[in-house]
Parts: C-alpha cells; structure tokens; sequence
C-alpha cells in the first residue's frame, strides 16, 4: 500500500511554502514559490491575488516532481495564510482589485471616525464578543474604507476574502472562509454564537452576503476540481479543508494548542500567542484558534523580521553578492557581522516601527528609529541592534499577555527567525526566559494547516493526537551577563516610545 500524504500550503508575506506531510506527521519535502508586495506610498501594501494562485500552481507541481509522488496518494489538501487581506471578487471569483495585506493602514481615516461615531458602550460589547480592535489592519474597516473611496469595486463585490480563501476558491470554486479568519481576519466572528454578529454587521453597514460562509478549519469544503486539477497536476475530487489564519495554524504546528505557552512568531512581521479558555470580562485583542474552544489572546506588529530584510536589500550589496557567489543565506554573513558587536549593540536602540507600533498599543504614525547613533557604530552594530529591537518587542508583547493574567509557563519560537542561533540566543537573554523550538519551526503555518486537514481526512483522530506529532528541535538559554545589559536597554525601549509619541503626530 502506498503512502498517503497531506499537501499544505501557506501564503506568507514573501511567498508561498508548500509542504508534503506523510501519515506519520513528517515533512517528506517542501517547495517555495515568491510574489512581489507592492507599496506605491506610505500606508499602503497591497499583493495580486493571481500571484498567490501562481504561487501554489508552481509550487505544487514542483514539490510533485521532486518528491516523485502520484497525485492519486494525496488524500487532504490544506491551506493557511497571511490575514488580514481584504480582497474583493466578483461572482466568478476574479479579483477587483489587489488585496489589502496586513501592513496596509491606510483605513485609518475610517477607524477614526468610527471611534468618534461609535458608542463605548458598543465598542465595548463588540470588543468582547469579538476580540476585534477598531483598528484599520482589520478587514470590517477595510471594507468600509472600500465602501466610501471605491464604491463602484464595492457594488461589484459578490464576496470579501482571506488569501487562503482565494485559494480554496480556485481549487474547489467554493466561497469559504473558517472561523479563525472569520475572526482574525474579518473581525466580525462573535465566539459565542459561532457565526458573524449581527449587531456589529448592522452597526457597521456591512451586509452578510458580502462575506464568505465559516466553517471550521478541519472541515471539508470541497473538492479540487477538473479545471483546478489541470492547472496544478492535482487528482480531480481530492479534499479540500477549511484552513486557518497562519496565526492560528502556528500554534497547532508548534505543538501549543494549549493554555499557557507563549508562542512567538518571528517572520516577516511578529506576534506572540497566548490560548485560553476563559474569555476576559474587558475587551482585548483575542481571535478563535482552530480547536474553536480556544481562545488566542495575542499582539502583533507587522514590521518583524521584515526590518532585517530591509538591511539586508538597502545596506547589505556585498553580502547578498558573496552569498549567491558560495550559494548560502546571507542572513547568515549578517549573523555573522552581528555576532561581533557586543550584546546591547554599544547602547544602539532600534525601534521596529515601520509601519506603526508598539505592538501594545498602536499608533499608525509611529515610525522605525536607530537611537544613540555616535561615529563608533558600524554597520554590523545596525544589524545586531535590529534583532535586539525586535526582542525587546518580544518582552513587551509578553509582559502585556502576564498583566492580562495569562500565565506564561513555556515560550516557543516559530517562523525564519528562529534559524538564527545568535536571534534565539538574543531573545532568550531579553526575555530572561528557555526557548524551545518545536520540529518544524520555519514551516509551522504550513504543518498546523497539514494537521488540520489530517483530521478533517481521517489520518489523525483529533487534534489532540495531531498535536502530539510535534517535536522538540532546539532551544535556547538566557546568557545571565547578556541579560543583565538588557535589563536596561529594554526599559530604554519602552520610554522611547512614550517620548516620541507626540512628535509622530506632526510627521
């Protein structure tokens, strides 16, 4: 009998990963296809959704090839991805334009004037019914600032969709979402009644027929069809799952769905995770975890990992020419640089900011800055200060999470970031805190979304049983000298903030 295999795929901000996960919950092999972002001015950061699909199409019949497989011993296909989105399609499913990702503020003007328009009272009963911020990353927003600036897309609209919704459409030709993007990415999903709520559609204006129907993300959805079949090498009527919002499928491909570990993304942009059971008697960011009785307490800033990237694209030619001349990462010759410059970077400060921040407590305007600057700094002090600026966010997110009462007892690190020994090792020293990493830890979004479907096939029982496929791959302590140092640079870091506040307000 052959092996039967779950194909996953996860939209991320650069690309998208696709992976074969076998019976047994190991990753045969993978396969990477990138699409651009565009940003033609500040606030805006848009994708095509012809490129996800492209994506997928091309990764998939590589990863088929490669790994010399039968399409016919493919039983589940999974999905995750970047959220929120916002992307509007017509009745046929075409695109009416590119989706808004998750570093698009431009609808800051529409959340504003919601909060001035809008009731505490009803923000306060939205909020914890919700989790959802009035917050312009937040797709109820998004669809209202379409509503008001382009209302000609917005009569057009058949359905608003997540970008593993898109996809699903496209294999199956079935309008869908599941309850953590209904949640997360639309900001509507009332955790109670497991549905969106109708006061917040009413209070906002926003029909129910515009958004796609949720399902839970181990469920069903569809099946690839003849035309979808053709254009990936996929068998025609292999299942199609529901999916999750990356966000959600981390945890479950980190082995933490469950209370009490911290789970910290580090990719493109950032956030920590923290589940629960409990709902919080005040409102607070949460969204709906692929086990529906769990709650995802979590913060996120969206400019993470992408603020080395920039390093690297603006300030780093040379590393990236010797990289591809000896063909490795050059985020590895960037390690190396930083792990010459001592820890606290000679009291340099960076601050993550580059599309609005703190992640506590988010400002649009806020703005990316290297403090303390003198003639002694280097380059490679800028590059080890970055991956300092973002751990110190790390702890802020954290100390956020223990003062709402949810108790951290284990810390886990996801996402590119974590390939980096010197990050982890810097992470642990800021937090004063082990960090495990589980056995996937650069592919966890796409493996949460390979467990789910395994379930929703069959392969595994329950998420429970799933969940117990993930293992331990690596960790990283706490240099106590390391972490004395940061002690101060961190409460540096948070003053920061505070003292530039106003001054964001007249850029």
């Amino acid at each position: 009998m052959s092996t039967r295999y779950i194909l996953a795929h996860d939209l991320g901000t650069t690309g998208n990963k696709a992976i074969l996960v076998d019976e047994e919950g190991n990753i045969k092999g993978s396969a990477w296809f990138s699409y651009p972002t565009y940003m033609p001015k500040p606030g805006v950061a848009e994708q095509n959704a012809e490129d996800w699909w492209r994506a997928v199409v091309m990764s998939t019949k590589e990863l088929i090839k490669k790994e010399k497989i039968s399409p016919r011993d493919i039983v589940a296909i999974g999905i995750s991805g970047l959220t929120p989105n916002c992307l509007p399609v017509n009745r046929e499913g075409v695109p009416l334009g590119r989706a808004m990702i998750h570093m698009d503020v431009r609808a800051q003007p529409i959340a504003t004037k919601l909060e001035k328009e809008i009731s505490m009272d009803f923000i306060h009963r939205f909020m914890l019914k919700t989790g959802a911020r009035i917050d312009p990353r937040v797709d109820f927003v998004r669809i209202l600032w379409i509503k008001n600036n382009k209302p000609k897309i917005y009569e057009k609209t058949h359905k608003f969709l997540q970008a593993k919704d898109y996809i699903v459409l496209k294999l199956t030709n079935v309008f869908t979402t599941d309850y953590t993007d209904a949640s997360l990415g639309f900001g509507l999903f009332n955790f109670r009644e497991k549905r969106y709520d109708e006061e917040a559609l009413d209070t906002f204006g926003i029909p129910l027929e515009k958004l796609p129907e949720p399902h839970l993300s181990t469920e069903i959805v569809g099946e690839v069809t003849e035309k979808a079949a053709k254009e990936t090498g996929l068998n025609v009527g292999t299942p199609v799952i529901a999916g999750a919002a990356d966000a959600a499928a981390i945890n479950l491909g980190a082995g933490a769905e469950r209370p009490n570990i911290a789970v910290l993304n580090l990719g493109g942009s950032i956030f920590v995770t923290v589940l629960s059971k409990k709902i919080m008697d005040k409102p607070h960011f949460y969204f709906v975890q692929i086990d529906p009785d769990y709650l995802g307490y979590g913060v996120d800033l969206q400019t993470g990992g992408v603020c080395l990237r920039w390093m690297r694209d603006q300030f780093c030619p040379m590393e990236k020419l010797v990289a591809s001349a000896i063909d490795i990462d050059a985020y590895r010759l960037l390690d190396s640089e930083a792990e010459r410059i001592k820890p606290g970077s000679d009291d340099l400060i960076f601050l993550p900011y580059f599309a609005g921040g703190p992640s506590v407590k988010f400002n649009s305007k806020a703005k990316g800055a290297f403090f303390g600057l003198t003639l002694t700094h280097t380059k490679a002090h800028l590059i080890r200060s970055i991956m300092e600026g973002i751990a110190y966010e790390f702890r802020y997110m954290i100390e956020h999470m223990e003062n709402l009462d949810l108790e951290v007892k284990e810390v886990r690190l996801c996402g590119g970031g974590s390939k980096s020994s010197l990050w982890g090792k810097i992470i642990a020293s800021v937090l004063g805190r082990e960090i495990l990493v589980p056995s996937y830890p650069t592919d966890s979004s796409a493996y949460g979304a390979a467990l789910a479907a395994g379930v929703g096939v069959g392969l595994f029982k329950d998420l429970e049983e799933a969940q117990g496929r993930v293992k331990l791959f690596n960790r990283y302590v706490p240099e106590p000298e390391w972490h004395d140092k940061y002690e101060r640079l961190f409460t540096l870091y948070k003053a920061l903030y505070d003292r530039l506040a106003d001054l964001y307000e007249q850029l």
